[in-house]
């Protein structure tokens, strides 16, 4: 990707002598350049291959409200009552199913995780929410 970047600029340093066009492509290369710095960021928080600590780092950055203990739940992707819908997408990721009612100005919500076993028979955990708080869970 250099060489091509390095390639292109070469080719309209010799065709574009204007001052301007050349801020320009400078000002258009760091935007790429800062593109591409955020997009590995957020897929580093999610990499498996990323440790622990530096999950729970990137976590913080991202997250400076949650505490301590909160960060490394969900670093280790662990879930536990009173977390935020937030933290249970980063935990778990997005849920396979949901569904939600409102009743007495109490917005009620259930997800469900479909996961497969080791014999392949799969579970499905689910989730209750109430006002976007984990108040309960379980495995069918």
């Amino acid at each position: 990707m250099q060489f091509a970047l390095s390639s292109i600029l070469h080719t309209l340093d010799h065709t574009m002598n204007d001052y301007g066009m050349r801020v320009l492509l400078g000002i258009a290369l760091i935007g790429v350049i800062l593109v591409g710095a955020i997009i590995l960021i957020d897929s580093r928080a999610h990499s498996p291959a990323t440790t622990a600590e530096e999950r729970v780092a990137i976590l913080a950055a991202k997250h400076p409200d949650w505490d301590t203990e909160m960060l490394h739940l969900v670093a280790s992707a662990q879930i536990r009552i009173g977390m935020t819908q937030q933290m249970i997408i980063e935990s778990w990721g997005k849920p396979d199913e949901m569904s939600g009612h409102i009743y007495q100005g109490v917005l009620y919500e259930e997800w469900h995780y479909l996961r497969m076993q080791e014999e392949g028979v799969p579970d499905i955990d689910f989730l209750d929410f109430e006002d976007g708080i984990l108040v309960g869970s379980g495995t069918l």
